[in-house]
């Protein structure tokens, strides 16, 4: 299979995986088992790719596969988030809109409550501070 079909049909992959199954609820307590199977599942491709293969092109092919599968499943996170997600309408940081990071990061230095006060000051009374658990 050319490497441009392969990209196409793993960022499609990588696109159906968001909307079928991680857009549905709260995933945060399954992130190991998540990070575990892509790990399996990642180096299954590659010993299968490298078998069927040989070396060079097979690990070429199962990067592009890894790589277009993720861009596919992280692009899609993005754009449902700023553009779809319930919480977007809501004035805040554009961080906040697109990753749950932003309120640890904002407390690493202990002073959240300033910065949260800095917030209210600037985008009023209501503030998305994070992205909700519930897609």
């Amino acid at each position: 299979m050319r490497p441009v079909m392969l990209a196409v049909a793993s960022a499609s992959g990588g696109i159906l995986s968001h909307l079928i199954h991680f857009i549905h609820g709260h995933r945060a307590w399954e992130a190991p088992k998540i990070v575990g199977f892509y790990f399996i599942a990642i180096c299954l491709l590659l010993v299968r790719c490298i078998h069927s293969q040989g070396v060079v092109h097979g690990a070429s092919n199962a990067s592009i596969i890894s790589a277009s599968y993720f861009l596919g499943l992280f692009s899609s996170i993005l754009v449902y988030r700023i553009f779809f997600h319930r919480t977007r309408r809501f004035p805040g940081p554009f961080a906040a809109k697109i990753t749950k990071l932003y309120g640890p990061y904002e407390a690493l230095n202990g002073k959240s409550h300033l910065r949260w006060s800095k917030h209210f000051e600037e985008y009023g009374d209501i503030v998305r501070i994070g992205k909700p658990s519930v897609e």
